[in-house]
């Protein structure tokens, strides 16, 4: 909820912006003002149950977080009303929907690099894997903590399986995100598509990116497996089990 002479004193939120949320808050925090939340208050609302509704959403969300992050970058780092933790944090915040971008391209040339690299043996194998999953096993305890306090009706299991759920959806979409997210970065034009929902969201064609998706990861896979490189042979499992879920069960879960 904005207050009318705050949004009249920071100028608006100005034309062309997509994630106005984000905008604005950025706008507050330059101009001094703190935003506090109202944990008691609550509002239903409408979102995405399909693949093709949360596609759109996400598609705008990332586009939309990183042409914030173009517009406001340097303005964050030069201000002096912000400490230096809470402009890291904001940062942080608005670059999280770039790191889509190191992650597909290294999917595109994972049939690549499962022909031109040597044999790895199992033992390479599983120090690769340590030194990749060592950052997440550590990391897992705190945001399971943090989700739990958000979510406390789910128990471990069921905590578990919504993370692999959601984290397969996102899999699969991640090279749409990764171009948006590099179109808001640039400031290339984007068309704004409002998220359906409702009934609206029947009219929508299912998206095929768990296809094309799965296609590549097969054949990533059987290059890997071909010329006995289990790095690329492992990655390209998590990509082919994401997508080959999402094509099957998405619809079902989403909702």
């Amino acid at each position: 909820m904005y207050d009318k002479n705050v949004v009249l004193d920071v100028g608006g939120w100005g034309d062309n912006i997509i994630q106005d949320d984000i905008w604005m808050g950025v706008k507050l925090a330059l101009n001094g003002y703190d935003t506090h939340l109202l944990g008691e208050l609550s509002l239903r609302i409408l979102v995405p149950s399909t693949l093709a509704a949360f596609k759109t959403q996400q598609k705008r969300w990332a586009y939309g977080t990183s042409d914030v992050l173009r517009r406001s970058a340097l303005k964050l780092i030069k201000s002096h009303k912000l400490s230096f933790w809470r402009r890291l944090e904001m940062l942080a915040y608005m670059s999280l929907p770039l790191l889509t971008i190191p992650v597909s391209i290294s999917f595109l040339l994972l049939p690549i690099a499962g022909a031109l690299e040597q044999r790895i043996t199992f033992g390479m194998f599983l120090e690769e894997i340590l030194y990749m999953s060592s950052p997440f096993i550590l990391i897992f305890p705190i945001y399971y903590y943090l989700y739990q306090r958000l979510m406390k009706k789910y128990s471990l299991k069921q905590t578990i399986t919504n993370l692999g759920r959601f984290t397969a959806i996102l899999t699969t979409l991640t090279p749409t995100l990764a171009w948006n997210s590099l179109k808001g970065l640039l400031g290339l034009p984007l068309s704004y598509e409002v998220t359906p929902k409702g009934k609206k969201e029947t009219q929508e064609k299912k998206p095929k990116d768990p296809f094309y998706m799965l296609l590549w990861s097969t054949l990533s896979l059987f290059i890997s497996v071909l010329n006995q490189n289990t790095i690329i042979g492992a990655l390209s499992l998590a990509f082919f089990t994401a997508s080959l879920w999402t094509l099957a069960r998405a619809e079902k879960i989403v909702a």
